[in-house]
């Protein structure tokens, strides 16, 4: 992205000084890196095969920010089905409860420090929550991480259920958080994978703040 962005001012330069050599090297750089950003645009299925629209939404309110009525009024004005909350806090996660009411249904685990904080809330009902313990946290050095089952119907014992995976890497602000980064993108797809070989007909749903951008060479990997 960044070569790309850095790329145009110069390839736009060589050709208003006529310098062709150089507009040959910005216009080859380009040509390089813009496969990435096919990914940045998905298919989008027009929804027809499935009985329920489910909307989703992902929010990394920061820890440190105590604006919470504007993060709870934007998240009423978008009015998803399901919100992941990422940097959750205990007063955070208690004003959600109470002014998010159709999101009755809650699977939370708030902190006071750092940015450790999750949370899932839905209008569905929510099952089989699995937080990532202190020893995941420390082997993949991650912030946090929770699975979550959501249940949108139960139509004469049958479910039309998705499997909701919710992470928050460190940002890649040096070499080292780099890698760790990418160890634990790698530990959630594993752990992804992992639970469609065992239930492949559930679908799966990935949210969070991944601390990359959509054309990064690991986006494509992950």
């Amino acid at each position: 992205m960044q070569l790309v962005i850095a790329g145009l001012p110069v390839l736009l330069v060589g050709v208003f000084l006529r310098h062709w050599r150089l507009a040959l090297i910005a216009c080859v750089v380009i040509a390089m890196h813009l496969s990435w950003f096919s990914n940045a645009f998905p298919a989008v299925s027009n929804g027809e095969s499935f009985r329920h629209l489910v909307t989703v939404t992902s929010v990394n309110v920061v820890s440190e920010n105590v604006q919470h009525d504007r993060v709870i009024a934007d998240l009423i004005e978008a009015n998803p089905d399901v919100i992941a909350v990422l940097e959750l806090t205990p007063m955070l996660d208690q004003k959600l409860r109470q002014d998010l009411p159709a999101d009755s249904h809650v699977m939370s685990r708030a902190e006071n420090s750092g940015d450790f904080g999750v949370g899932v809330y839905s209008k569905y009902s929510l099952a089989d929550a699995e937080y990532a313990d202190a020893e995941y946290l420390e082997s993949v050095e991650a912030i946090d991480s929770i699975a979550v089952t959501v249940v949108v119907e139960q139509v004469r014992g049958n479910e039309e259920k998705f499997r909701l995976f919710v992470t928050h890497p460190l940002p890649p602000m040096n070499g080292d958080l780099f890698e760790k980064r990418n160890r634990h993108l790698e530990d959630v797809a594993d752990r992804i994978h992992s639970f469609c070989e065992q239930a492949s007909a559930i679908p799966v749903v990935l949210l969070g703040d991944l601390n990359l951008t959509p054309w990064s060479p690991w986006f494509l990997e992950f």
